[in-house]
């Protein structure tokens, strides 16, 4: 029984949706982060100061915890910015963090003898789709990372599924797709739907910029209660797993935002990724956990524009 969770990355945007998914569950948290607001996190959470860089940091954390599970969600990130172009513009704190960090997760996990490791990777590992849109990856797919923060996430699977096939540890990687939800804090590729949802229509027409290719959104509680559901998996787990609310396109996701908002003025302007991303069966998951995704893609974007109503307005999207 899963009785005490250690949180690495508590304060990020899926850290505090996974700290709230646990308490619920009535198992106690304490969160492990580099900096971050403690009072997100909610009263009764403890918050360790660190970097999952710093092994002898990471080690007395789950020395003084004693997990069941350890949860790492660390990625490298520069304020405000997100987490491909952090790991482009400093590519050695990508891999310190990416790729090291989770060999220390890894071997701290060993150390103290924790039963189980669960741990955020991502479909950018897969690299850029080149042939049918209609054809889904599975997690069997050969990943061919195009960026720097892809490349870290596939060297970090291969010690990951190194540790799970040879070393026997019971780890696996979970590779969301695009996360959306309420209080997205980094700028990047979804600057242009953050603006969508936040936008009013008096505030006269919104301009936006996006090619016609499909792409997969999972809403954020949904991955937060992927990451339960595997702590709590009764079985050892699988090396890998994938999470996904299901596909979309910017036509179905306007549509989303007029129902919320009928009377909004949206024109599009169609302009063509320079990188597409294959869509992805998260068939895996559901056949092993029974984990079902709680938000379509639509449910996704209307939860979006529902709670860009709130008191902060857009900065609460």
């Amino acid at each position: 029984m899963v009785r005490r969770v250690l949180v690495i990355g508590a304060c990020g945007f899926i850290g505090q949706a996974a700290i709230a998914a646990f308490r619920r569950e009535g198992i106690s948290v304490t969160g492990f982060d580099l900096a971050g607001d403690h009072g997100a996190l909610g009263d009764g959470i403890e918050l360790i100061a660190g970097s999952i860089a710093d092994r002898v940091a990471l080690s007395e954390a789950v020395r003084r915890v004693e997990p069941c599970a350890i949860v790492s969600l660390a990625a490298f990130s520069q304020p405000s910015t997100g987490l491909a172009i952090s790991a482009e513009t400093d590519r050695d704190a990508a891999f310190a963090i990416n790729v090291e960090g989770l060999r220390n997760v890894v071997e701290t996990g060993l150390e103290h003898g924790v039963p189980r490791i669960v741990w955020s990777s991502s479909t950018v590992a897969l690299g850029r789709t080149t042939g049918n849109m209609n054809v889904t990856f599975d997690e069997d797919a050969i990943a061919r990372p195009c960026n720097i923060y892809g490349l870290t996430k596939a060297l970090a699977e291969q010690i990951s599924i190194y540790a799970h096939d040879v070393m026997g540890v019971d780890i696996a990687a979970v590779r969301p797709t695009l996360v959306l939800g309420p209080r997205h804090p980094y700028s990047g590729i979804l600057d242009p739907l953050k603006r969508l949802f936040a936008h009013r229509p008096e505030d006269g027409p919104v301009e936006l910029s996006w090619g016609s290719q499909a792409f997969d959104i999972v809403h954020v509680e949904d991955v937060a209660a992927a990451f339960l559901g595997l702590c709590l998996k009764p079985e050892p787990l699988s090396a890998l797993y994938h999470v996904n609310g299901g596909a979309t396109n910017i036509g179905e996701i306007i549509d989303a935002v007029r129902h919320v908002r009928p009377d909004l003025d949206v024109r599009l302007s169609r302009v063509e990724a320079h990188m597409v991303y294959p869509l992805v069966s998260a068939d895996r998951m559901v056949a092993e956990t029974g984990f079902v995704p709680r938000f379509s893609p639509r449910d996704i974007v209307v939860d979006c524009v529902r709670q860009a109503d709130g008191p902060n307005g857009g900065a609460n999207v």
